[in-house]
């Protein structure tokens, strides 16, 4: 069974995260249009880029947003996750 897109995108965040944090880095920079590239390619067949920013702001690790385009959604929306 195929994943939802939302899952692919928490899957490669998490995974992204937990290496971070095993290179003893205490925060992680995000941007939303490379975790989009590094999920669903470059180029996209389907651009998921508002799917990969809920990914991002659901995450339950703690966060600051670091810039947020004007509708909350794109991709250069940056978010920092603390890993302590």
């Amino acid at each position: 069974m195929d994943q939802r897109p939302i899952d692919l995108c928490k899957k490669q965040l998490e995974e992204i995260l937990i290496q971070a944090r095993l290179e003893g880095k205490t925060h992680m920079d995000i941007i939303a249009g490379e975790l989009h590239k590094v999920v669903f390619g470059s180029p996209a067949v389907k651009n998921r880029m508002p799917t990969c920013c809920d990914a991002m702001y659901d995450s339950k690790v703690k966060h600051d947003i670091l810039y947020a385009p004007p509708k909350g959604k794109g991709s250069r929306l940056a978010i920092r996750y603390y890993l302590v």
